[in-house]
C-alpha cells in the first residue's frame, strides 16, 4: 500500500536518512501516481537531496499524462517551479493547463491567484469570471479580493472580505485581511 511506504519515508526522513527516504517517496508515489500528496513529497525530497531536475523531471511526465482529467498535476507543479523562481515557465504551465482541462475550478482558481500575483490582473480577472459555476461563490470572492489588493484597491478588497466574513463568520483570512486594512487606514484594531 502506498501509504505505508509514505509513512516509512518519513520515519527515515525524521532519523535524517533522507537519500533512502526519497527513494521511498518514490515508491509511494508510483504505487499512487494520482496522488498529489505523495508527489508534492516526492519533489520535495529530491529537492533537498540534490535531485531537483530528477524530481522536476517526475512532476512534468505526471502533467503530460494526467493534465487532460485533472488540473492537479498542473497545480502540484506549478507548486515545485513557484518554489524555484521560475514563474515564466510557470505562466507557460498554466496556459497549457487551461487548454487542457479549462472546467476545473481549482485549477482556475490557482491560475487566477497566480497571475494575479504576477500582475496580470486582466487575465485573473478573465479566469475568475471563467470560474463562475466552477468554484463556490466565496471562493471567487476570495481571489476577487486578492486581486483588489494587489491591484492597490484596498476598499475593494475590503468590500469582498467582508462578504466573505457575512457568509463564512469563522472566516480567519478574511478577518486577518479585515483587521490589516483596519489597522493601515485608521492605525487602530
Amino acid at each position: 500500500d502506498s501509504e505505508v511506504f509514505y509513512e516509512l519515508a518519513g520515519v527515515l526522513w525524521k532519523k535524517r536518512e533522507c537519500k533512502e527516504a526519497s527513494a521511498i517517496y518514490r515508491i509511494a508515489l508510483c504505487l499512487s501516481e494520482r496522488s498529489e500528496k505523495y508527489a508534492g513529497a516526492y519533489f520535495r525530497a529530491c529537492r533537498w537531496v540534490k535531485l531537483t531536475e530528477e524530481g522536476l523531471s517526475m512532476l512534468r511526465r505526471r502533467f503530460e499524462r494526467f493534465g487532460d482529467s485533472s488540473g492537479s498535476p498542473a497545480i502540484t507543479l506549478a507548486g515545485a517551479l513557484r518554489a524555484l523562481d521560475q514563474d515564466d515557465e510557470v505562466s507557460e504551465l498554466l496556459e497549457d493547463a487551461l487548454k487542457r482541462s479549462p472546467s476545473d475550478g481549482e485549477l482556475i482558481s490557482y491560475a487566477a491567484n497566480f497571475f494575479a500575483g504576477i500582475r496580470k490582473v486582466e487575465k485573473a480577472q478573465a479566469l475568475v469570471e471563467q470560474a463562475k459555476g466552477k468554484i463556490s461563490e466565496v471562493e471567487r470572492w476570495r481571489v476577487l479580493a486578492r486581486i483588489a489588493e494587489l491591484d492597490s484597491d484596498p476598499a475593494e478588497s475590503l468590500r469582498y472580505w467582508r462578504k466573505i466574513n457575512e457568509l463564512e463568520p469563522l472566516a480567519m483570512d478574511a478577518h486577518r485581511a479585515m483587521v490589516g486594512f483596519l489597522h493601515e487606514t485608521t492605525g487602530s484594531d
